[in-house]
Formats: C-alpha cells, structure tokens, sequence
C-alpha cells in the first residue's frame, strides 16, 4: 500500500480545519472589541487574521488543480489596486497604509470564498465542516452575548438608548449580517446531524432567533422571520416527511413574531417615531421664523443644515443645499445615510477619470470634527465618518467601476451556478443544505444592499 503523499494529508485535515476557522472567528471579534475598548494595540488580531487569510490562500493554491485561476485572481487584484493608488494619488494620497488595509478588508470574502470552493473540490467532507465551523460559530456568539449581559459589559446596540443585546463586537450591521447567515447553516447542519429529530432542531431555532430578536436592528429582526419561514417551507417542500419539524420550525418563528410589541425593535422604533415628531416641530418652528426676507430665509435652509456638519465643511453649504434641493425637512436632513451617500456622490464628482475607475481614498470620507459649547469649550473632537451605509455602493466608491463590476461578476456566477444546478438536478439538488446556503446567501446580499456590512 502506498503511502500517502503531502497533499492528501493536506485534504484530510480540511474539514478540521475549516470548521476550526470559523468557529475562531466570534473570539477574534470579541478580542478586537476589547483592544478597542481599553485602547490596546490592534496588532494581535491583525496579525492572527493576515495569518488565517495567508494559510487559507497558500493552502488553496498548493492543493487546487487549476492554478491559473489563482493566478488570473491574483493579477486582477493586483491590477485594481495599482489602478486605485494611482487614482488616490492623483488627489493627494494622505493615508496610503489605512487605506490599502481597507482594501484588504474587500478582498478578503472573495479570496476566502475562492479558497473554500477549492477546498470543497479536494475533500467533500469540507462541506460538513463548514455546517460545523458555523454551528460552533453560532454557538460562541450566544456565549459572548450572555457574557456581556451578565457581566453588566454588554455595549448595546443603540448605545444612546440601551437598546439591543449587542456583545462584545464593534459593529452592529457586521453582527446582524453574521447572525443572519450562521443561522440557517446551523439549521442545516442540526437537520443532517440528527436527522428527523425535533427537539434539537428547535432548540437551536429558538436560540438563534433568540439572538436575532435582541440584537433589535430592522434586519436583524427581518431575517429571523425570513430564515425562519424559508427553512421551514423549503424544508416541507423537499421531503414531506419533515413535516412535523418544518412546523415546529413555523411556530418558533411565529412565536418570535408574535413577541414583536416586546422587542427592542419595537422600542427603537417607537423611540425613532418620537425624535421624528420632534424633528417635525422644530421644522414648523423654523417656518414660521422664515417668514418674511430673502435673508430670513437663507437663514432658515443654514439652520436646518446642522445635521450637515462633514458635507459643509468639505463642500460648502451652498453647494450642500442645491445638492438636498434646498429643502428644509429635518427628517431628510437628519437621515445619516442619506448624508453619507450625498457625501460620496459630490466626492466622486470632483474626482478624476481614474478615481471613477478605481476609487476613492477611504480617508477622504471623514472630515475633522470639533464641537463646542456656547462657552468656547471642546467637549468632542474626533471625525465624521461619512463612508456610505451601503456594500454595493461602498464598492463603487471604494474601487469603482471596475471593482463593482468584478464585484458583481463574481457574486453572479456563484448565484448562476447555484440555480443552474437546481434546475438540472431538483431532487439531488434540492436539499436542508442547499436551503441553508441559499439563505444565507439571500440575507448576505440584502444587508449588502441595505448596510455596510
């Protein structure tokens, strides 16, 4: 019998491996909040997540069959990136270092997701893995979010409110994103782990959702109940004889919608709903002080740009005001979303033909802020972030058209491969597996089009 070689050692540990990976990931997170919180060096994490994408990228191209492919993604990257620094340094590059960190950050799902398909191919075992790796993923956030609750350290969500059982991590649309997609991989995992048992299956429903109902964010809360309904239709739908877990799925997440008017969501948004009828009575205030002069009325449109700080600052109010159509509404000029795309767009528009291409310094989305009181007293000083709340939109600024155009392609060939094989093979295709991929991908994608994830 012949020994077995280097490689095939190699594939044997990828399951492992994997399912280790991930499931490293809520405590690499949680160590990053606290270097933040007790102004800690970040040099730990960074050097952990370099290593982790390093051997990850290395393994996927010492193990994978076509290494041209590596190779073209290589030169891609390599390509945008020189296009990008060019493009910066057409405009003034003054933060080179951060701003190609940032890049790392892009090209790190693209990468690792090449890896994985690549892993995948050498050892199919590699897909248990990752059901695995997301299960004990899964598992080490509810452990840190019960930490952080118990030990009175819990952030929240909605500092400003107390709202929302957010943990120890930084940012509340990457958690909600991460919760969204774990969830039904776990589920996956749970329904071939044990089988058509019922009990285990709603137990970790109920914790996931459970996670998903307290973080309180709208799509936190949206994906439960999407994840919820579309595990337990798609699970009846492929094997009727899951029937009766495919209603305990149901009634766990129509319990959760039943416990709406109790959610932190409910309270954010009730709390929302007050702050817009007070934006609204300071608008009346302000008409009625409007009237009369042309100068009154200019006075009015400055006023109601406060919210404006960053894009006056960098722009110039007049230009900020025909960029809102002079309105007056404090509810539009109070949207922060709203401001950071208004931002970007007059930032992409003094930009130069490279700069359309490839990008924007992420740097230059931030503007010096310093806030004082009537006595002349600092009380902030820091900056205004106005990066836009938006992945696919983040692209565009960040690397252009060419990077959302290879952001997009590459993003389309993974959805046109998924549904090509469900439409050739239904009924091998059609499996807890491939529900819980599709969904995790679905709620990946509507948090990229609705937050910066």
């Amino acid at each position: 019998m012949t020994r077995p070689d280097f490689r095939d050692r190699l594939r044997r540990l990828l399951p492992g491996l994997t399912a280790g990976l991930l499931a490293l990931q809520p405590f690499l997170d949680a160590l990053s909040y606290w270097q933040t919180k007790l102004r800690w060096t970040n040099a730990v994490t960074l050097a952990l997540r370099l290593g982790i994408l390093l051997l990850c990228g290395v393994l996927g191209l010492l193990l994978s069959s076509k290494k041209w492919v590596y190779a073209l993604f290589g030169s891609l990257l390599l390509l945008l990136t020189g296009g990008h620094v060019l493009a910066c340094f057409q405009t003034g590059y003054e933060a080179p270092l951060e701003d190609l960190t940032n890049l790392l950050h892009i090209y790190t799902l693209p990468l690792l997701t090449l890896c994985l398909s690549t892993f995948l191919r050498q050892n199919r075992r590699t897909l248990q893995g990752i059901k695995l790796g997301a299960a004990l993923s899964l598992g080490g956030i509810l452990l840190i979010m019960l930490l952080a609750t118990i030990t009175g350290t819990d952030p929240h969500t909605y500092p400003k409110e107390g709202t929302g059982v957010l943990g120890w991590f930084l940012w509340t649309n990457t958690q909600s994103a991460v919760l969204s997609m774990l969830l039904p991989l776990t589920l996956a995992w749970a329904l071939g782990k044990f089988g058509k048992r019922i009990l285990p299956v709603v137990l970790i429903a109920l914790a996931g959702e459970c996670a998903l109902f307290l973080l309180a964010p709208r799509l936190a809360y949206a994906a439960l109940v999407g994840v919820g309904l579309g595990t337990a239709l798609c699970l009846v739908l492929g094997d009727r004889s899951r029937w009766k877990q495919s209603l305990a799925l149901l009634l766990c997440t129509l319990l959760f919608v039943g416990l709406y008017p109790l959610s932190p969501m409910a309270k954010r948004q009730q709390e929302a709903a007050a702050q817009a009828q007070i934006n609204a009575a300071h608008g009346q205030e302000r008409e009625k002080a409007a009237e009369g002069t042309s100068e009154d009325r200019l006075l009015h449109l400055y006023l109601g740009y406060e919210y404006q700080y960053g894009p006056i600052q960098r722009f110039g109010a007049e230009r900020v005001m025909a960029a809102y159509d002079y309105t007056d509404d404090p509810g539009i000029l109070s949207d922060q979303r709203l401001r950071k795309r208004t931002f970007c767009r007059l930032l992409m528009e003094d930009a130069p033909l490279l700069g359309h291409i490839f990008g924007l310094e992420v740097g230059d989305m931030r503007v010096p802020m310093v806030v004082s009181d009537d006595f002349g007293e600092t009380w902030y000083q820091g900056y205004q972030v106005n990066d836009v709340e938006n992945d696919i939109l983040g692209i565009y600024y960040l690397l252009g058209w060419a990077g959302l155009l290879l952001w997009l392609a590459g993003i389309g060939y993974i959805l046109l491969r998924g549904l090509l094989a469900l439409i050739r093979r239904f009924r091998e295709t059609f499996t807890p597996d491939w529900t819980g991929f599709a969904l995790a991908a679905g709620v990946a994608l509507i948090h990229a089009i609705f937050t910066a994830s």
